[in-house]
């Protein structure tokens, strides 16, 4: 499994560069939208993929996951920074992504016990990336586009 993880964040880090391409290229919000469908696709998959216990399987599907992954991951930076005027922008960034981070990171290892205790199928895990997935895209819909937001000025 030491193999599994090691070749999903491989994939990760060799597409990190060129996803924040196209992201400075063509905005930073439809990479993260097309990276969230795509989560929301290929979580159930890679989840119900853990219940085989195949070693290459599961690899095969959370290195699959980790592309739409990286499209959501890679344009996050300038995204959030850009939302703040020039002289709070990497305190109003910072901020919103560790709070963000608490909120959601801090209860998904209490809800994915919750989901899988009792012998439950690690599929309720992959349903429920694909909901929190979804909730992320319509997030998205609603927000700004922060691609040509001045970087030198206070907005």
């Amino acid at each position: 499994m030491v193999l599994v993880a090691c070749a999903t964040a491989a994939t990760h880090g060799i597409l990190v560069f060129p996803v924040a391409l196209v992201a400075e290229r063509f905005g930073r919000r439809l990479p993260m939208l097309i990276g969230s469908v795509g989560l929301a696709v290929f979580a159930v998959p890679a989840f119900a993929l853990l219940a085989t216990g195949d070693a290459v399987l599961i690899g095969l599907g959370f290195c699959l996951t980790m592309i739409p992954f990286t499209f959501v991951f890679a344009p996050v930076g300038p995204w959030l920074a850009e939302f703040f005027p020039t002289r709070v922008r990497y305190c109003g960034a910072s901020s919103a992504f560790m709070i963000a981070s608490v909120l959601g990171g801090g209860f998904a290892p209490l809800i994915g016990t919750a989901l899988v205790s009792g012998g439950r199928p690690p599929l309720l895990l992959g349903l429920y990336a694909a909901a929190l997935a979804l909730l992320g895209a319509v997030a998205l819909l609603f927000s700004p586009e922060t691609k040509n937001r001045s970087l030198t000025t206070a907005d």
